[in-house]
């Protein structure tokens, strides 16, 4: 930690959430790609290890705890929750309400907003696109252009990949993958018969 410049500190404001203790933090440097300047307070985090020192960033009420990290260039905004051991980090960037848990990861360029829900093991990545009121569970994956919206729910290791976009309120389940430029809407389901 000592060769890393420290971007932000603890404001000396907490707060009880489930438990947990959270510290609120403060902008030490101006970090331009996520709007933030030295002196601007943050989000809310359980301790250092949830957010590292560098280019990641925490804003508004958002709050980062138990071993989730944001890192890299990652950051999340408005009044997200991130738990478990999950993951933003890369480009990755969340905001609005957005609940994030267990060993999710969001990477690379990828957008997840609005109401959406990511939990188990599931991944949005690439320039994957989540949002509305969407739910990503056990094992699903997002990734390349892929587009998942509304109140769309991927799950049980299901795939949205390339260009597809799965929108409405669509389900995608059980090992189906879903690419190129197929797009899934309203009440259609897809699976994989077992």
């Amino acid at each position: 930690m000592s060769d890393v410049k420290r971007t932000y500190e603890f404001t000396g404001e907490t707060k009880e959430y489930v438990g947990h203790t959270l510290h609120r933090i403060r902008a030490l440097t101006n970090l331009i790609e996520h709007g933030v300047r030295s002196g601007n307070i943050g989000g809310w985090i359980e301790r250092e290890e949830n957010l590292e020192h560098g280019s990641a960033w925490i804003g508004g009420d958002s709050i980062v705890m138990d071993n989730a990290i944001v890192k890299d260039h990652g950051g999340i905004r408005g009044s997200v929750t991130v738990e478990g051991n999950a993951v933003i980090k890369g480009n990755g960037k969340v905001f609005g309400t957005v609940s994030i848990s267990g060993n999710a990861v969001i990477d690379n360029n990828a957008v997840v907003y609005d109401n959406a829900v990511i939990n188990g093991n599931s991944e949005v990545c690439d320039n994957g696109l989540v949002g509305g009121y969407a739910v990503l569970s056990n094992n699903a994956t997002v990734c390349g252009n892929a587009h998942v919206l509304g109140n769309a729910v991927i799950t049980d290791d299901a795939i949205i990949e390339e260009d597809a976009t799965v929108d409405g309120n669509a389900v995608v389940m059980s090992d189906a993958v879903v690419r190129g430029d197929t797009v899934i809407q309203n009440h259609t389901r897809v699976f994989i018969s077992k």
